[in-house]
């Protein structure tokens, strides 16, 4: 069965070394269930995989063995894990890795920056002093620190009535921080005072807008979207989020179908002035008559995508039917929206 979360052990470089042991479901689990995992030479790969994607890394070991802690299930929580990776990334020796140590480093290192921003909530304070009054670590001490500096922090002492995380934690119903303070007379910048919502660049362009709105309805024109089970092109690598019926298709109105003989569920050609595509439409009155839609975020099939589930429903890039000089006239980005395409059946 498919995971979202696992962990491989590779005895070698990469990836297509052979498999020591491959733990599925909990990270943290996955990391601790084994006591230890030898390598045949001095290199180790670890794929470390989660819900956010995936990544691989190799490990260089003076003997080829790398033991994880002894203890309970979770002995590890997933950010030392993430620490612990990272510093055998930077060619540590995991037995000589002291993960509060490089916690430690990071805060203080943090901290010493932060005591010297003018205006900061511990500006000028002793770095030490700071660092010795926060009682937790990792995550945890990085949220204390930004309730302590916060507006209605106590700034590490500062005010004795201010708020700090055993605050927040002791109270789960939530804390009333009273109404809400109007600020916008000190950070409204606009020369009139006001809020401008019609600056004179996009109302001047009104004109263009309205030419633009008269073309010839025979034209058609391309817009994007995203799936919901595809908000990021690394969901299309998940086995389970692909599952199902295409959603890499070109939404097309009834009416447009029938004038351009698209037929449903037929792959047809898309063409606009930058380029030509093959994709299967799809007939649908979701869309309005003189536009097509398809999906950003596809085509996997590009030599070294190195997306295994993903190049296997690699859809199609809809990059190319964009002209590069298809441009937004007021912002100078580009326009990936309102391109003039044509179809047709293959």
């Amino acid at each position: 069965a498919d995971c979202f979360d696992y962990v491989e052990v590779r005895d070698g470089r990469d990836e297509n070394a052979p498999l020591l042991a491959r733990v599925s479901d909990d990270i943290t689990d996955a990391i601790n269930s084994h006591d230890t995992w030898t390598s045949t030479g001095r290199n180790m790969f670890v794929k470390f995989h989660t819900d956010g994607g995936n990544g691989g890394l190799s490990i260089g070991c003076t003997d080829g063995v790398y033991t994880c802690p002894h203890g309970d299930p979770g002995f590890y929580a997933e950010w030392q894990i993430l620490l612990m990776l990272a510093a055998i990334c930077q060619g540590a020796d995991p037995a000589t890795v002291d993960i509060d140590q490089i916690d430690g480093l990071f805060y203080g290192g943090l901290v010493a920056g932060l005591v010297q921003m003018p205006g900061f909530a511990i500006e000028g304070r002793d770095p030490a002093e700071i660092v010795e009054m926060s009682n937790h670590h990792g995550p945890m001490r990085m949220l204390d620190f930004q309730i302590r500096t916060g507006p209605w922090g106590d700034a590490y002492g500062v005010h004795s009535d201010g708020m700090t995380l055993e605050d927040v934690a002791a109270a789960p119903h939530g804390l009333d921080l009273g109404p809400m303070i109007p600020r916008i007379d000190e950070i409204l910048r606009t020369p009139s005072g006001k809020l401008e919502l019609t600056p004179e660049y996009i109302t001047n362009d009104l004109t263009r807008l309205e030419e633009r709105l008269e073309r010839s309805e025979s034209d058609l024109v391309l817009v994007s979207r995203r799936d919901v089970r595809s908000n990021n092109s690394w969901m299309h690598n998940l086995s389970k989020l692909v599952a199902g019926r295409n959603r890499c298709t070109l939404l097309i109105h009834p009416e447009d179908a029938e004038r351009y003989s698209v037929a449903d569920n037929e792959i047809i050609q898309v063409r606009s002035r930058a380029g030509c595509i093959e994709v299967t439409a799809e007939v649908t009155d979701e869309m309005m008559p003189g536009v097509v839609c398809l999906p950003h975020g596809w085509g996997h099939d590009r030599p070294g995508a190195r997306l295994e589930v993903a190049s296997r429903h690699a859809g199609v890039n809809s990059n190319h039917l964009s002209p590069r000089d298809f441009v937004d006239a007021i912002s100078g980005n580009q326009a990936v929206n309102g391109i003039p395409v044509e179809v047709s059946p293959l």
